[in-house]
């Protein structure tokens, strides 16, 4: 026995710590965490958003059929110099792209801002994506068409890939930053700049691919295929694949915004 005037003895074993619920609320599989397939977006908002971007597509490829000038009788004919058939090819495909950006930006702008549920956000970031979107499609075809025309006669993919990829990638960038910032937060509309360039990029290396093998006689190493139909297959892609990476790079923020 133990004297009541001697100190109570203490246990050299201190207790296990209690369990961190940050980490145990990062392990669950709720949708919460910011790691593994949880942190994917919802079906629900792919559906919607790429719905979206294919309804982007569709309506660039219908503005840039309307918009388009035909090449056929261009030239020097009786005398009279008309316009070259390289420079209405060129004309055409500065508006046709043009035309995709600004459909692909306002598309994604307004899907952010319905994903932060404010339709106040929606129609600024659908402006934005508007302007943003067109200026940059406009922009990056009036750097790489002359680099292309320039090279015309080498017959070679990477010029072609060069007018597709770094016009594409532009432009999708461009929607992808309307999107994060529709959103709202500077990390997400890098994020989402970030990966609706890089899938609009992947985009254009499937088109060149497709074109190659499925496609050769509508030339779609052209900056615009020959084919109206082959033609739809562009913006179609570029704006489905860059929707697609805008919503992958927003993550986890959609998802949650969604709720």
């Amino acid at each position: 026995m133990t004297s009541p005037d001697e100190p109570a003895l203490v246990p050299t074993t201190a207790p296990e710590p209690a369990s961190d619920p940050v980490v145990e609320t990062s392990a669950k599989p709720d949708g919460k965490s910011g790691t593994g397939p949880s942190a994917l977006p919802r079906p629900g908002m792919w559906a919607r958003v790429l719905s979206v971007g294919l309804a982007a597509g569709l309506i660039a490829w219908a503005c840039g059929e309307a918009a388009m000038i035909p090449e056929t009788g261009a030239g020097t004919r009786g005398g009279n110099t008309r316009t070259l058939p390289s420079v209405l090819a060129s004309r055409n495909a500065m508006v046709s792209f043009a035309i995709l950006g600004a459909a692909l930006g306002l598309s994604l702008g307004s899907a952010g801002g319905m994903v932060r549920r404010s339709v106040r956000w929606a129609s600024l970031a659908a402006v934005l994506g508007l302007v943003l979107g067109g200026l940059t499609g406009l922009a990056a075809a009036q750097l790489t068409l002359p680099i292309y025309y320039a090279h015309l006669q080498a017959n070679d993919l990477t010029d072609s890939l060069l007018v597709h990829g770094g016009t594409w990638t532009a432009l999708g960038g461009a929607a992808g930053l309307a999107f994060g910032w529709g959103m709202g937060g500077w990390g997400r509309m890098l994020r989402c700049l970030l990966g609706g360039a890089g899938a609009a990029l992947l985009a254009a290396v499937i088109y060149e691919f497709l074109g190659v093998t499925l496609f050769p006689l509508a030339m779609t190493d052209r900056p615009l295929a020959r084919t109206s139909a082959v033609r739809l297959l562009a913006p179609l892609l570029v704006a489905v694949l860059a929707a697609s990476g805008a919503l992958l790079g927003a993550g986890r923020d959609a998802r949650a915004g969604a709720r």
